[in-house]
């Protein structure tokens, strides 16, 4: 029962997340900048750390494309023209196009309900909007309730934590590539990588939220956040190469964004910067978030760091 309740503590931190992201209106703030995402650009970004500028951390864990684009439709309205949107780009963005048939309704409902409106319910099933709604229903009573520390905040993994060895980022680095091997590059889902079908629906739809972008006056950065060594030395090169460099090129020449590129940038290689292979430690996230607010001040996001 308990399980039911929280669903796992990341998600429960997503839908209270939603939650308030959701009371937002569309006067409520101009905000300076915000950032897009999936898991890696949701633990990399805290703008609460600093007070310099107003800016929001959008990114869901996990969260395709496809949602960032939504969410941002949603926002525009609360950035300030002039302001800076960052599409954050994972390693392995390009490779995922939406949630598994099998969980793609369950996930929309308890993340985006709040956020992007009854359009992404349209293949539903009466049968199964029902039970979507009564188990939403609950989860947002529940959260009334609660009220959770925080207030539907990031939760963020605690600082002080003792800063893992590069033996131990090794192994968390080879687990997680194992894991996208067995999710993403075996059948059926390889079927559609070896067409190059997911890949171009995704250069297609960063490339549209990126005009979007600009038809309200913001400016589009695509943001590659600081990745551990040991987590890009398990990476399959070719891979990498084909389905994230050629991409994301592909992305820059038909869109002319800016990029700025932290994948392999050395300020963050220490092991006291990383919580584990995949995220940045507490300590790594306030020196990012100090760094983004640095660029973003001086006016140099379109400058690459690769």
């Amino acid at each position: 029962m308990l399980g039911f309740l929280w669903d796992k503590s990341s998600e429960f931190t997503n839908y209270a997340r939603a939650f308030r992201l959701g009371q937002m209106k569309d006067d409520d703030a101009q905000l300076d900048a915000v950032v897009l995402g999936s898991t890696q650009i949701l633990h990399a970004v805290d703008f609460s750390l600093q007070n310099e500028i107003r800016g929001e951390n959008l990114a869901f864990s996990v969260q395709p494309f496809l949602y960032d684009v939504l969410i941002l439709k949603r926002f525009a309205g609360n950035i300030r023209k002039g302001g800076t949107v960052f599409f954050g780009i994972s390693l392995f963005n390009f490779v995922l196009y939406d949630f598994s048939a099998r969980l793609r309704n369950s996930y929309r409902f308890k993340r985006y309900s709040l956020l992007c409106g009854p359009e992404l319910f349209s293949g539903c099933s009466r049968k199964e909007y029902r039970r979507l709604k009564r188990t939403f229903l609950l989860r947002s009573y529940l959260y009334r309730l609660i009220r959770m520390k925080g207030r539907g905040k990031i939760d963020f993994l605690p600082a002080g934590k003792k800063s893992p060895t590069h033996e131990t980022l090794a192994q968390d680095a080879r687990k997680r590539i194992e894991d996208i091997h067995k999710n993403y590059f075996a059948p059926p889902a390889f079927r559609d990588l070896q067409d190059d079908t997911v890949v171009e629906k995704n250069v297609e739809l960063l490339c549209s939220g990126i005009e979007f972008a600009r038809s309200q006056g913001l400016n589009p950065v695509l943001l590659l956040v600081p990745n551990a060594p040991e987590y890009c030395a398990a990476s399959d090169a070719g891979q990498m190469e084909k389905y994230l460099w050629k991409p994301l090129e592909k992305v820059v020449r038909k869109s002319q964004v800016p990029v700025m590129d932290y994948v392999k940038d050395p300020r963050f290689a220490g092991c006291e910067n990383h919580e584990n292979a995949l995220i940045l430690s507490a300590d790594g996230r306030k020196k990012f978030t100090e760094e983004l607010v640095k660029r973003i001040k001086s006016a140099t996001v379109n400058v690459s760091s690769r």
